[in-house]
């Protein structure tokens, strides 16, 4: 392992982008924040490609120095052989292979892969090969967006559950509605969002950019990420980076879930929600934890006094429209919808 991941006290952090004109220069602005707030080391974070170098022929073949034996290379590492090369070389399987050579060949502890649909024939293998190396326990993860990274940068703005067809619809789109002006070149993107997207006093994601997001992810959510359109996770490497441990997750009417040590589940009845303990241990609800929830994540409570859910038992709160039911424990947002 290097010399530079062992005297960082959390390794150092990979991360491979598809994208040279928007992802890089925004991650590169993201490090710049959150070394400056101390939130990371200085070159904890090693962004793929890096500014000072361009990247190499995919498909160019050269000899080892250290061999007689050829390597195979992608854009920022190399294989050791023909038959791995073939397998991992399409796009996008090739950013995550990249991410995970990286990791073995120079010592990274964690690494992401950063890309778009653009149609690719391989998304499955990419995804795969991702959940194949973490059920090995390394820390390899995928930043995806359906269309480009402007439909996570919109999300700073709003819920959008428009189903674009390309990075210039959504451009054109957030110009129509004046969150850009004409002529904006993907290298703005940390000048039009930035401060829209992470607190600068903090490093964390905001509130709203937090809230929309997770929003959009719960579209088609029966469909594979790969396959669903909207969609983009960014916040989550985002959130990441910056050390942000909060988390909501958006419950279906009639949905069981894990809260704490007990199972539970909200129900939509019309005009009032209904709560119930399935099994577990007794949950108290109250008024710092049992509300209606906005965009901006204020809780609005929904209860004057506590109340104690044993197995079995329910509890029916009136509804408060337009806002979203919320029961809130800890960093974790469980949002009805």
């Amino acid at each position: 392992m290097s010399r530079l991941s062992r005297y960082l006290k959390d390794g150092r952090i990979a991360i491979v982008c598809e994208g040279s004109e928007t992802e890089a220069p925004f991650l590169r602005e993201v490090k710049s924040l959150l070394e400056k707030l101390g939130k990371r080391a200085k070159d904890e974070l090693v962004i793929y490609p890096k500014a000072e170098t361009k990247p190499a022929n995919p498909n160019a073949k050269k000899k080892s120095h250290k061999s007689k034996a050829p390597a195979w290379c992608y854009y920022y590492t190399t294989e050791t052989n023909q038959q791995d090369y073939d397998t991992y070389k399409a796009q996008p399987t090739r950013y995550v292979r990249e991410a995970q050579l990286l990791m073995e060949q120079e010592g990274y502890y964690c690494a992401w892969a950063v890309f778009d649909n653009d149609k690719f024939a391989h998304l499955n293998d990419a995804f795969n090969l991702c959940e194949q190396q973490q059920r090995l326990g390394k820390k390899l993860f995928i930043a995806y967006s359906s269309i480009s990274i402007e439909e996570s940068l919109l999300l700073s703005h709003e819920r959008c559950s428009t189903n674009f067809g390309c990075s210039a619809d959504v451009i054109a789109y957030m110009i129509s509605r004046g969150y850009i002006k004409p002529g904006y070149a993907k290298g703005d993107a940390w000048i039009n969002f930035g401060s829209l997207i992470l607190d600068i006093n903090s490093g964390l994601i905001q509130n709203s950019m937090l809230f929309n997001s997770t929003w959009s992810q719960q579209l088609e959510n029966t469909k594979p990420i790969y396959a669903r359109n909207p969609y983009s996770d960014f916040e989550k490497l985002l959130q990441f980076l910056s050390k942000d441990e909060r988390e909501i997750r958006w419950i279906h009417s009639g949905e069981e879930f894990d809260l704490d040590k007990s199972r539970v589940k909200i129900e939509d009845r019309g005009n009032t929600y209904q709560v119930t303990n399935i099994n577990g241990s007794p949950i108290v609800l109250n008024s710092n934890n049992c509300g209606f929830i906005n965009v901006n994540l204020s809780l609005i409570s929904a209860l004057t006094t506590s109340a104690i859910l044993n197995t079995g038992n329910s509890i029916v709160i009136n509804k408060q429209a337009p806002l979203n039911f919320c029961l809130l424990f800890g960093n974790k947002w469980y949002i009805a919808y």
